[in-house]
């Protein structure tokens, strides 16, 4: 991180300020023990003609991937930078943003992002109580209001099935 230069660092920020989004997505699965799954990612998107700038973030983070945003829509020429990574997230991603901080709003959603990430590294997110934190904190964050899941039927996933089932006589 110390070899970025501050002109390409504030670039770069400055960017992701515009045409970034810290996402965390929350997905019910079985596949882990409290039945939710945290699914953190950074995103930059760009079109086609300017997609230089999505490889100087690969260069500069050393992570992450380049995709076409909409594959399946012909009509859609933008594609996307992405690090859902965890590592990459924590060794990488953090820390170019806080030595680069962003200058809006987006800011915040930042600084919600670091701390999930934080509490993922710390491997809090495999307990119910934090897990539910986490899951406030991902509805606070962007427009809740576009997520596929509702917020009261995660936190429903969390509850003890015995729970549940008094509530429901």
């Amino acid at each position: 991180m110390l070899e970025i230069d501050i002109g390409t660092g504030n670039y770069l920020a400055g960017f992701a300020d515009g045409e970034g989004c810290f996402y965390i997505g929350i997905h019910p699965t079985s596949n882990v023990s409290q039945g939710l799954q945290v699914v953190p990612e950074f995103q930059v998107s760009q079109n086609e003609e300017r997609i230089s700038v999505l490889k100087l973030f690969v260069d500069v983070l050393g992570c992450g991937s380049i995709k076409k945003n909409a594959p399946a829509d012909s009509r859609d020429k933008t594609y996307v930078y992405v690090v859902k990574r965890h590592d990459d997230l924590f060794e990488r991603l953090l820390p170019f943003f806080r030595r680069f901080p962003l200058r809006s709003e987006k800011h915040q959603e930042f600084l919600k992002f670091s701390q999930v990430i934080e509490m993922m590294h710390r491997k809090e997110h495999l307990a119910a109580e934090s897990l539910k934190k986490i899951i406030e904190i991902a509805f606070s964050m962007n427009d809740s209001k576009y997520r596929k899941h509702k917020l009261a039927n995660l936190l429903q996933c969390l509850e003890p099935s015995e729970t549940i089932r008094q509530a429901s006589l």
